[in-house]
């Protein structure tokens, strides 16, 4: 008995504290200005701008995880479909509430054949490190801010803890949508004949 007890208190405390799939060390990507940006190029070379617009049309509609603001941009003409959303999210993983929120722009740009995604204007709300007030009103910081490559590491190398939660969050995000899109854009291939 005090064995299984044992053994189910050492998978409960490595499940709780188990690594991420998502390796915070992953390099950012910046623009011009200095701001996070996360881009991706997708190719379907079976697809048209416009059947591939009117997918993108559809999984803004359908898979569009979270709300989104009245921000939607929509022209057939250049290619592009544009949504303001965001994304709650912890980053303790002892809490139960969702205390991190990301505001973001995601652009689908469209051309003959392949699209662009584009994740940018990120902005983080939440708690930047372990020792907060309870009753702290948190700010809207720029992703570079709490999680870029200055802010992210301490003097002896490693990663603060929360700032690296933030980062895991949002690249998590990031490639869940990712994998959104590339399988509705499959899934409309193949159910293209019902």
């Amino acid at each position: 008995m005090k064995f299984t007890l044992s053994i189910l208190g050492l998978l409960l405390a490595t499940s709780i504290f188990a690594q991420s799939e998502i390796d915070y060390r992953e390099p950012l990507t910046y623009d011009d200005n200095g701001a996070v940006v996360f881009s991706k190029i997708m190719k379907f070379p079976d697809k048209s701008k416009s059947e591939l617009f009117a997918l993108g049309q559809e999984w803004f509609i359908k898979k569009f995880l979270f709300g989104s603001e009245t921000m939607e941009i929509e022209n057939e003409e250049i290619g592009k479909l544009m949504k303001r959303g965001y994304f709650p999210y912890r980053t303790n993983p002892m809490m139960q509430e969702l205390n991190g929120e990301l505001t973001h722009i995601i652009s689908i740009s469209i051309k003959d054949g392949k699209i662009k995604v584009d994740l940018e204007e990120l902005y983080i709300v939440g708690p930047v490190t372990i020792i907060t007030a309870v009753d702290q009103v948190y700010f809207p910081r720029s992703a570079h801010d709490v999680f870029g490559d200055d802010a992210l590491y301490k003097r002896n190398g490693k990663a603060r803890k929360v700032r690296r939660r933030h980062k895991e969050a949002v690249l998590k995000y990031w490639y869940d949508t990712l994998n959104s899109i590339q399988s509705f854009m499959a899934s409309a291939e193949d159910n293209a004949d019902w």
